[in-house]
This record gives C-alpha cells, structure tokens and sequence, in this order.
C-alpha cells in the first residue's frame, strides 16, 4: 500500500518534498555526522549511515535502526531524521504514515541497543509541513538523532 502511494506520486516527489520538509534537514544531516563532500560509498562495511525523514513510513522502525548500525562499522556513524511525536491523524491515512512520529528517548534507547554511543537527539529546528484533502494543515518539529557505532548490535531476542 505504502509503495503504492509513493509510486503514485512519482515525479511529483521532489516539488512535494520541498512542501513536506526543506532541503536543509539533509544538509544537516551530513554536517551533523561530519561528512566531507566526495567521502560517501557504499561497501560491505560502511563509514556512515543515513536515514532522512524514512522511519515513520516504516512498520519496523527499530529493526531499521539496528540494520544500519548493522552495515556502519565500528567507530562509523549513523544520522537518523524524522518527525517528532504528533496527533495528526490525516497524515498516517492520507500520507500513509505508520508511526506519529516518535518520542526522543525512543530513538536514544532504540539507538543504544543497536550499539550507539555518543547519542544526541534534538531539534533540527525545521519543521515537516502537510495538509489534509479538506485543508487542515500540521506543522511538526522534525529531530535529529545521531550517534557513533560502538559494537554490533545485541541480537534480537536481547533487545528491549
């Protein structure tokens, strides 16, 4: 359903996008994990791990985080942007959002049994913008979480 929608709106995305949330969460993203322009590959075993306003479109959003972790070596690091907790209903049925965003010490405690030191959750100080089709509009703060891989995360049956 969700890869429906998206396909669905195609070659619109990037117009709606700039509408959804401005191209300065990614920029600071990068800056925030201490990217240098031309640095980014990807190999068996990565440097950095990104996930930019994805985890609430996700029915498993920790199993994501624990799958970066998983892919970034050791001393990498992962960046994760996405929607602070919200009550705007219209977004999980006419966006298709899984999750109502997500409350701070979630993403910190997902991100420390994935194995994650040095966490920082805080503001991006942007905000995603969306309307409804009967024109109700919402504006919610969007968070960065960051933190460099420690370990390998704890297997499945361990995590809390």
């Amino acid at each position: 359903m969700i890869s429906a929608y998206f396909d669905a709106l195609g070659s619109e995305w990037d117009a709606l996008r700039e509408e959804f949330f401005p191209e300065a969460v990614r920029a600071r993203a990068l800056e925030s994990a201490g990217v240098e322009c031309g640095c980014i590959a990807v190999d068996a075993a990565a440097d950095y791990g990104f996930a930019n306003m994805l985890l609430h479109h996700l029915e498993t959003a920790m199993v994501a985080i624990r799958e970066m972790a998983r892919i970034v070596r050791p001393g990498g690091r992962m960046v994760v942007t996405d929607l602070e907790a919200r009550d705007h209903e219209f977004q999980r049925v006419e966006h298709y959002d899984l999750w109502r965003g997500f409350p701070r010490e979630d993403i910190r405690r997902w991100f420390h049994t994935a194995g994650l030191t040095s966490i920082r959750v805080e503001s991006v100080g942007e905000e995603c913008r969306a309307k409804s089709c009967d024109g109700t509009a919402a504006a919610v703060s969007i968070f960065l979480g960051m933190g460099m891989v420690l370990r390998y995360p704890q297997p499945m049956g361990q995590m809390t």
